[in-house]
């Protein structure tokens, strides 16, 4: 089984937006752990649509804090 472990970082905290919506944070970085390739990557925000292909294959996602996210 092929799982992708992520963890994103935000720009911003709840505070600073007003807000408790996830959606109104701004991601600043990812990282991802592919357990195929024993291989981290680590993106910013203007790269963050190249984690798509390596997500997609995946049959199980972990994330870090993800559920409230």
């Amino acid at each position: 089984m092929r799982y992708i472990v992520f963890d994103l970082e935000t720009q911003n905290i709840f505070q600073e937006v007003g807000s408790s919506d996830p959606a109104a944070l701004d991601i600043s970085v990812a990282t991802v752990y592919d357990s195929e390739t024993d291989k981290y990557t680590t993106v910013l925000v203007d790269d963050i649509d190249s984690l798509w292909p390596i997500i997609e294959k995946a049959d199980a996602l972990v994330g870090y804090n993800s559920n409230h996210f």
